[in-house]
C-alpha cells in the first residue's frame, strides 16, 4: 500500500512539475510578437474571397504563388473567420488554434519516440523540457504556416512508423499518405520532414516488416500523397507552376555564412549543448538515429537556402526532443558520481539557464508586429482623440496595415505607403492592385488627406524589430565608449525605416509632429499646411 501511495504521489508530483513548466513557457512565449507575413495571411483570410485567392493573384507579399502554395493554411483560418469576421476575437481565436496545434506536435513527437524507444525512461520530461528550446518558444503564439504543416508532416512520420510496425499496415499508410499530402498543400518544403526520417528509418533498419517492404511502403506513401496533391491541384484548377512560383523568388536575397549561424545558435540556443551530452550517451544506436535525423532535417536548409530564418529549422523539433533524452540520460549518469545536493543545484541552475536563454533570445527572432504595443498605441490614440473622429495612417503596408485592419475593422486605418522600387508600369499594376483589394483605405495624394474627417495620426517604427532589440541589449551592457560605436554599427544595418515609407514623410505641405511612442512604435499628430490648398 505504502509503495502504492508512493507511485500516486510521485505521478501527481509529475504531473504538478509539468503544469508549471508548461505556465512558465506560455508565459515567456506570449510575448505580442508577429512574423512580418502573418498579417498579411491573417486579411488574406478575413476579407478576400477564394475566387481572388486561387485565380485573381491576391498577393499581398507581392510574390507570385505565395498564398496559393499555403492553401491549408489559409483553408484553417478562413474556417475559423467564418465564425468571427475581423477583429481582434478572430485573432485570438487563430492564435488559440495554433497554440492547440503546437501542443498536438509535442505530443506527436512523443508518440513517435516512445514508438521508436519504448524503454526510453524519462523520455516526457524530456519532450516538456523541448518546449523551451527558442525555436519552440518562437512558435507558440503565432500564425505562421509553419505550425501546422509541421502538425501535419509530425503524423505523417508517426503512421508511417506504425505501417512499418503494425500487420495491419494498410491503415496507416492511407494516413501517413493523406497527411503527406495536407503538409504539401500547407507548405510543402516540410514535406521535407517525411523524407528525412524515411531515409533515416531505412539507414537504421528501424522497421519490422522486411527491407523489401518497408521501401515500398515509404515509397507508396509518398507516390500516394502526390497523387492526392495534384488532385487537389487539378480540381481547383491550380498549375503546379503557380503553386511552385514564388520559390525562385523567395531564394533572391543572399545571407553570409555567419548571419546563419548566428541563425543556428538563436534557434537552439542552449540546446546546442543536447548534442555533444547526446554523443557522450553509451547508446549507440539511438545516439546515432537521433543526429542523422536532425542533421538530414538541417543541414540541406543550411546549405541550399540563401537565407535563413527561425521557423526554417523547426523542421528538427522532433529528433531535437530525442537528443534532449539522451543528453539527459547522461547527465543522469553523471549524477550517480555526484552528491545530491550539488546535482539538484546544477539541474535548477540549467533550467533557469535554459528559460531564461529562451525568454532573451524571443527579441532576437524575425517578428514585424507587437500585438500588445498596437493595443497600447491605439488606446492612447482614443484618449487623445477624445469624442472626436480621427483617422490612423500607415506607412508601412505589409505588416502594419494589414494588422490593423484585420484586428480593428472600426477603426479608420488608411495606407499612405509608397514603393520606390518599382517601375512605372509596375508602380500602375501596383496601385491597380490596391484600388482593388483595399477599397478606398490607400490615399496618396494631399486631397485624400484633407477629406478625412477629425484628427489624423501617423504611426511606424524605425528600425528592424530584432536588430534594435540587440542594440538595447547591447547598449545595457557596461561596455563604456564602445556602446556608441556599437550602437551606430548596428543601426547601420537595419535594412528598413519603415516610418519613412510613405510619401508624407518629406512632403513640404505635411506638419507631421512627435505625439508619443509605445515600444517600437512612434506615434504622430498629422495636420496639413496652409499651401497644400494649391497642391
Amino acid at each position: 500500500m505504502n509503495s502504492l501511495r508512493g507511485k500516486i504521489a510521485f505521478k501527481w508530483s509529475e504531473l504538478l512539475l509539468g503544469v508549471f513548466a508548461i505556465s512558465i513557457w506560455l508565459w515567456i512565449s506570449h510575448d505580442g510578437r508577429l512574423h512580418w507575413d502573418e498579417p498579411g495571411y491573417l486579411y488574406t483570410a478575413a476579407y478576400i474571397p477564394w475566387q481572388q485567392i486561387l485565380y485573381e493573384g491576391f498577393e499581398p507579399s507581392g510574390i507570385p504563388g505565395f498564398n496559393v502554395s499555403r492553401l491549408g493554411h489559409i483553408a484553417i483560418m478562413k474556417g475559423i473567420a467564418a465564425f468571427h469576421g475581423p477583429g481582434l476575437d478572430f485573432v485570438n481565436s487563430v492564435i488559440v488554434v495554433y497554440l492547440l496545434m503546437l501542443v498536438a506536435l509535442v505530443v506527436t513527437g512523443y508518440l513517435t519516440l516512445r514508438l521508436l524507444m519504448p524503454g526510453a525512461k524519462g523520455l516526457g520530461q524530456a519532450t516538456l523540457l523541448s518546449l523551451f528550446a527558442p525555436m519552440t518558444v518562437f512558435l507558440a503564439f503565432k500564425t505562421c504556416p509553419d505550425i501546422p504543416a509541421l502538425l501535419f508532416a509530425a503524423l505523417s512520420c508517426l503512421f508511417l512508423l506504425m505501417s512499418l510496425e503494425h500487420q495491419t499496415w494498410l491503415r496507416w499508410l492511407i494516413l501517413s499518405a493523406i497527411f503527406l499530402a495536407l503538409t504539401g498543400l500547407t507548405k510543402h518544403v516540410h514535406a521535407w520532414i517525411y523524407i528525412s526520417f524515411a531515409a533515416t528509418i531505412l539507414l537504421f533498419g528501424q522497421y519490422k516488416c522486411s527491407l523489401r517492404n518497408a521501401i515500398l511502403r515509404i515509397v507508396a506513401i509518398g507516390i500516394g500523397s502526390l497523387i492526392l496533391f495534384g488532385l487537389t491541384l487539378f480540381v481547383l484548377k491550380i498549375p503546379l507552376s503557380q503553386f511552385l512560383e514564388f520559390m525562385a523568388v523567395a531564394n533572391q536575397q543572399t545571407k553570409p555564412l555567419v548571419a546563419k549561424l548566428f541563425q543556428l545558435s538563436l534557434t537552439y540556443g542552449l540546446f546546442l549543448l543536447a548534442l555533444p551530452l547526446a554523443l557522450l550517451n553509451p547508446n549507440r544506436r539511438w545516439k546515432w538515429f537521433m543526429v542523422v535525423w536532425l542533421c538530414l532535417a538541417t543541414v540541406p536548409f543550411l546549405v541550399i537556402l540563401s537565407r535563413l530564418e527561425t521557423r526554417y529549422l523547426t523542421l528538427s523539433v522532433i529528433p531535437l526532443a530525442g537528443l534532449v533524452w539522451l543528453a539527459l540520460d547522461t547527465l543522469k549518469i553523471w549524477a550517480n558520481r555526484m552528491p545530491k545536493p550539488s546535482y539538484r543545484t546544477l539541474w535548477a541552475a540549467g533550467m533557469v539557464s535554459i528559460i531564461v536563454s529562451a525568454a532573451l533570445i524571443q527579441p532576437l527572432t524575425e517578428h514585424e508586429v507587437r500585438t500588445d504595443q498596437f493595443a497600447t498605441a491605439i488606446d492612447k490614440i482614443q484618449l487623445d482623440a477624445g469624442d472626436q473622429p480621427f483617422s490612423v495612417l500607415v506607412p508601412w503596408e505589409y505588416a502594419d496595415f494589414h494588422y490593423l485592419r484585420v484586428a480593428y475593422p472600426e477603426l479608420s486605418v488608411f495606407s499612405v505607403y509608397e514603393n520606390n522600387n518599382l517601375t512605372p508600369d509596375e508602380l500602375i499594376a501596383w496601385q491597380q492592385f490596391q484600388d482593388k483589394y483595399y477599397d478606398d483605405r490607400v490615399l496618396r495624394t494631399l486631397d485624400g488627406v484633407n477629406a478625412l474627417p477629425g484628427l489624423k495620426y501617423y504611426i511606424g517604427f524605425e528600425s528592424t524589430f530584432s536588430i534594435e532589440n540587440l542594440r538595447q541589449m547591447l547598449e545595457s551592457l557596461p561596455l563604456g565608449n564602445f556602446n556608441e560605436k556599437i550602437s551606430a554599427k548596428i543601426q547601420s544595418i537595419s535594412p528598413l525605416r519603415q516610418l519613412e515609407k510613405s510619401w508624407m514623410w518629406n512632403h513640404s505641405a505635411v506638419n507631421i509632429q512627435a505625439f508619443s511612442r509605445v515600444g517600437h512604435y512612434q506615434i504622430f499628430r498629422v495636420s496639413l499646411l496652409p499651401q497644400s490648398d494649391s497642391a
